[in-house]
């Protein structure tokens, strides 16, 4: 019987899963903590094998209160603007781009060259500056975000994004395009 859904928040600091109710109530938690950040100057990057770890651990507590066979549907959030770079297969290429990982001074004049005053694409740390980066990452076939890498988990098939994650990586609303080319979303 499917009468739950799972809930799973990936931090900087811990994974957190929470087995809900069709009523809402929190069934069973559980968390795993991970490893700090690697920070390299103004660079800031998690390797997405370290989510991965906290999410099977996670989930293995989890599993110790609720049987996970009652799961019918999950849904997953990460930390805004963290991106992966995946090959074909949807495996990590390089390490994941935190929110806070700081963009090359470069991408961030190209994005402020093309984006709309109000697109929410400008700024040091953003997503669209930092995918150009990852953009040059060998063996790169696409740039999502960390809360849809870890959704492919589940079941790797198509990766779309939700809208706020679509504009922080330059989806312009207003024309329904993708700025720079950016492989993402």
């Amino acid at each position: 019987m499917s009468d739950l859904v799972l809930g799973i928040d990936v931090g900087t600091s811990a994974v957190r899963v929470a087995a809900i109710d069709q009523a809402g109530r929190v069934t069973a938690f559980a968390a795993s903590a991970m490893p700090a950040p690697r920070r390299d100057g103004t660079r800031i990057t998690q390797d997405p094998a370290v989510w991965l770890r906290g999410l099977d651990d996670a989930m293995a507590r989890l599993a110790s209160a609720v049987d996970l066979a009652r799961i019918g549907a999950l849904a997953v959030d990460g930390t805004s603007g963290t991106l992966v770079a995946v090959d074909e297969l949807g495996r990590p290429v390089a390490a994941g781009s935190l929110y806070n990982d700081r963009a090359d001074d470069a991408a961030v004049a190209a994005v402020g060259r093309v984006a709309s005053a109000r697109a929410a694409v400008h700024g040091a740390t953003s997503p669209l500056a930092r995918a150009a980066r990852l953009q040059r990452t060998a063996g790169v076939a696409r740039i999502i975000h960390q809360a849809d890498w870890i959704a492919g988990q589940f079941n790797w098939s198509s990766q779309h994004s939700n809208l706020l994650s679509r504009m922080e990586c330059g989806y312009e609303t207003a024309t329904s395009h993708l700025l720079l080319g950016s492989p993402t979303v």
